[in-house]
This record gives C-alpha cells, structure tokens and sequence, in this order.
C-alpha cells in the first residue's frame, strides 16, 4: 500500500477479530418523495384529537426520516395552512383537531398558548444577548412605502415589556 492511500475501516471485537466495515447503501427517498413532488403529506398520518397524538420518533420513523426533517416538514406544512398540533410530554405528540368542536377548541387553545409561551421565553432568553450587543428591544422599522408619502413619518410607537397589542 502506498503512503496516500488509507486502509479500510475496520472493527474490532471483543474477542480481537477484525472485520472490515462494508459501506452503506444510501436509504431510499422518504415516502413523501416522488420524482421531486410532494406525494403525501405527514398530515396524513395523524389521528385526530390528543387522545391520538403520535410521537415525533414514531411518526419520524413511520415516514422514513429523522426528527429534524420531520419539524420542517411539519413546519412546511403549517405555513400552507395546516392545523397540525403538538402536546408536549410523555403522552404527547403531533396530531389533527379532534372532531368534536369543544374538545377542538381547548386542542387549538392549548397549542396556541404553548407555543405563543415558548416564543415570549425564548425572546427572554436572548433579551440579555441583546443588552450586551446593544440591540434595542422592539419594533424599530416601520415599512412607510404603502399607503403613505415618502416624506410622511409613522406615528407608531413601538410596544414596551409587558404591554400587549390592540
């Protein structure tokens, strides 16, 4: 062997045999992938109500690719419109809307109060980030171009800690 050209990987067992490491064949597309289009959605793979809620593993394992593709699916997904939501916790997971209008609104309700909950932390988390960096906090940019002259200022004023929009 020459000096450019690295031996295979090889594994050792316990017992001090060698076996070299084959390669891996590359996994087939995910489900959702046809000739470059969209096939099916994860939606279609949800229960509806929480009582049906599938996990993030399960439902990742279930389409054939990784957490971290999944929440961009899912989020893909969410920014065309659908309602997919998510209970944190042991019994959560990802699922539709239930059926049942009520037990729909209080789904929708806690999802929303959630998520709108991780968003105010996670602005609090890089709030002294933003001290340091000297960023103000708030709205600092209005776009004036719609709607108004180029000369007209925006009375707007931006929104304080703690105080919630009209």
């Amino acid at each position: 062997m020459t000096a450019t050209k690295k031996a295979a990987p090889v594994l050792e067992h316990r017992d001090g045999q060698r076996v070299e490491k084959k390669a891996c064949k590359p996994s087939p597309l995910p489900f959702y992938h046809f000739e470059g289009s969209l096939a099916m959605s994860v939606a279609d793979y949800l229960g509806h109500g929480a009582e049906n809620a599938i996990s993030a593993a399960t439902l990742a394992a279930v389409t054939h690719t990784t957490t971290r593709e999944l929440r961009r699916l899912i989020m893909d997904e969410r920014k065309r419109g659908a309602l997919i939501l998510y209970q944190p916790g042991g019994r959560g997971g990802y699922f539709l809307p239930s059926r049942d209008e009520e037990q729909a609104q209080r789904e929708v309700s806690e999802f929303y109060h959630t998520q709108a909950a991780r968003c105010r932390n996670g602005f609090a988390a890089i709030a002294p980030a933003g001290r340091f960096l000297k960023i103000p906090a708030g709205q600092l940019k209005i776009n004036t171009t719609k709607g108004k002259q180029k000369n007209e200022k925006s009375t707007a004023q931006p929104l304080k800690p703690n105080e919630k929009k009209l």
